[in-house]
């Protein structure tokens, strides 16, 4: 049995950045039953105290965005150096919420972002520079909302950005009791709003997918007990499907991936259940939901699927990559193996989850 430490900064920076890493590493190419990744650790930045975000460009480099102290930055690897730049300053909490996207050529990028200045979401259009080593940043505003202010509800201000092939800017936020929609071709698109009657209450995390076609696919968590997913419509509007029942916000984040098929796949943390979850859509409003991992019998502190970050490899086979208890797991569905994932441990003999450990410990057998 073999173990990778990763340090872990205790206000949780590290342990989301683990998660996309290792997502984005896992989509790359299938690894043979045995691998045993090797892992090489880059402090990016400091004063980081909230959430990043990572993709990959197609020569398979990361890129990084993260708040500093009252700074948007993007960090990316060239090959043999970090290079950054500074998408937006002064008004950027440490916080905040950030989604960021590549163009599939790398040629744009998109960060969207809660400006605590204007109260409202905001996304840098990022332009590479024409000898590829930089980026020309311009902030943009979109269609005014309401966003009022409630003493009473903690309000997370959840934003997900997706860039089509011919470079539209699909931004999907969650403002109040309201999700919206809107794509930048060379100004907005009206702001559409996704939620219902139906679906009308406080969400705390959001998440976007543009399919093959051009279409966006959104995944929203409420503060209720809802995971819902909405799709568009041939026409206008939303269709909206109640996924499963999932709490939130803490760990409550639900990734949202389509196979080549535009098949919609969720892996979410299940909070009354405490476990990780794995839902399937397979048909109009039918969804197979399935548990990946639970704590065993008498753990009454450790949670099996917090902060889940899901990934197809080329094979079209889903890699889940969650925090149990202190420790960030893995597990995958193997092409053997159809109905049944297969898990790496988690906990080492001996780990005491009741403990604070500031790093993440990743166990291969």
């Amino acid at each position: 049995m073999k173990r990778t430490v990763l340090p872990l900064n205790p206000a949780g920076t590290g342990l989301r950045l683990a998660f996309a890493v290792l997502v984005a590493l896992l989509a790359l190419v299938p690894a043979p039953a045995d691998a045993y990744p090797l892992w090489e650790i880059s402090p990016l930045g400091n004063d980081v105290n909230g959430s990043t975000a990572l993709v990959l460009d197609p020569d398979g480099h990361p890129h990084v965005a993260y708040a500093g102290y009252r700074s948007l930055k993007v960090a990316e690897w060239n090959g043999s150096a970090w290079l950054y730049s500074t998408v937006a300053s002064s008004c950027v909490y440490e916080s905040s919420d950030i989604s960021l996207t590549l163009r599939p050529d790398g040629t744009l990028a998109a960060v969207s972002y809660y400006d605590i200045c204007t109260e409202t979401v905001r996304v840098g259009r990022g332009v590479r520079a024409p000898d590829g080593t930089g980026w020309a940043w311009t902030i943009l505003d979109l269609p005014a909302y309401l966003n009022n202010n409630y003493s009473s509800v903690t309000e997370y201000h959840s934003s997900a950005v997706a860039i089509d092939t011919s470079g539209g800017i699909h931004v999907v936020l969650a403002e109040d009791a309201n999700v919206f929609y809107t794509v930048y071709r060379t100004s907005w698109s009206p702001l559409l709003e996704v939620d219902d009657a139906a679906h009308n209450a406080f969400w705390d995390d959001v998440s976007l997918i543009v399919d093959s076609t051009g279409k966006s696919h959104i995944s929203m968590v409420n503060g209720i007990g809802r995971l819902t997913y909405a799709y568009p419509r041939p026409m206008v509007g939303w269709d909206l499907e109640d996924v499963a029942t999932i709490d939130g916000p803490d760990g409550a984040d639900a990734a949202l991936v389509l196979t080549g098929g535009n098949t919609a796949l969720i892996a979410f943390f299940d909070t009354a259940a405490r476990s990780l979850k794995y839902a399937e859509r397979t048909a109009v409003n039918i969804w197979t939901v399935s548990e990946v991992d639970a704590p065993p019998a008498g753990d009454a502190t450790g949670n099996a699927g917090q902060y889940a970050a899901l990934a197809l490899d080329p094979s079209g086979n889903p890699h889940i990559a969650y925090k149990y208890a202190y420790t960030v797991s893995y597990t995958h569905l193997p092409p053997t193996r159809p109905t049944r994932f297969s898990g790496f441990p988690s906990l080492a003999a001996g780990f005491n989850p009741r403990r604070f450990y500031p790093h993440l410990s990743l166990i291969h057998i």
